[in-house]
């Protein structure tokens, strides 16, 4: 139970603090340790003094992310928990990822406007494209092989221009003029990456879906020619508008 007098805000403030910023390990009884005494902060609302919705809710999505920051953490990078200790580890990195300094400046090369919105649908009767791209042109094909996250569209921008949508096992293709180029993906979060093609030849690009905060989260990957037929074999056509 709160101790009467204690904002409860605060003490839900100090609780994620002590829970949320720190370096995941691999010793399972430490884990369950903290899981333990986020369960009892969880419970301390019941009596007289509950825990108001704002606080609840606060804690619940702090518990969530520790779930995924546990659930992700390599073990190779595996640390102890430090009680009090400024962490290492923390929530904006868990939701950056292992972005690179001048991410914030390849997404704006990269991607499109904010304020456009798109309707999205999937063609299960056309026929795929061959593979074969213009003399004069590269060919981009976008995959989403997965169904994971199936109606979370992920938008792709090239050159701070939207090209198309996907959702669950979607597909769509472009051609682009030989030359560098920057790409975005978007879903909850952006991923950026740039790529030099080559006239006359064909390129597969996967947005691959990740567990989010809200949604689902997407990484673009490049893959080579046997991976991108393969995950393009699981796809329909996405067909997609701006709103």
């Amino acid at each position: 139970m709160l101790r009467a007098g204690v904002s409860e805000d605060l003490v839900v403030s100090v609780a994620l603090s002590q829970t949320l910023c720190y370096v995941p390990n691999t010793n399972d009884i430490s884990r369950l340790i903290r899981f333990e005494r986020f369960a009892v902060f969880l419970d301390a609302g019941k009596g007289d003094n509950k825990m108001n919705s704002h606080s609840a809710k606060v804690a619940h999505y702090g518990l969530m992310a520790l779930l995924l920051a546990l659930a992700s953490a390599p073990l190779s990078q595996a640390q102890s928990f430090e009680t009090g200790a400024l962490p290492a580890w923390s929530f904006q990195q868990a939701k950056q990822g292992d972005e690179e300094p001048d991410k914030k400046e390849l997404e704006l090369k990269a991607c499109g406007p904010k304020d456009i919105k798109h309707r999205a649908s999937t063609d299960k009767k056309k026929e795929r494209p061959t593979l074969g791209a213009p003399a004069d042109k590269a060919l981009v094909f976008v995959v989403r092989p997965t169904g994971y996250g199936r109606a979370v569209q992920t938008k792709l921008a090239v050159d701070r221009e939207w090209k198309g949508v996907n959702r669950g096992n979607n597909y769509f293709f472009f051609t682009l003029d030989p030359g560098e180029h920057h790409f975005c993906s978007q879903a909850e979060n952006r991923s950026v990456t740039s790529l030099q093609v080559e006239a006359g030849k064909t390129y597969f690009l996967q947005q691959k879906i990740r567990m989010g905060f809200n949604k689902a989260r997407n990484r673009l990957e490049v893959l080579d020619e046997e991976e991108g037929r393969k995950a393009l074999a699981k796809c329909h056509l996405s067909l997609s508008e701006e709103k």
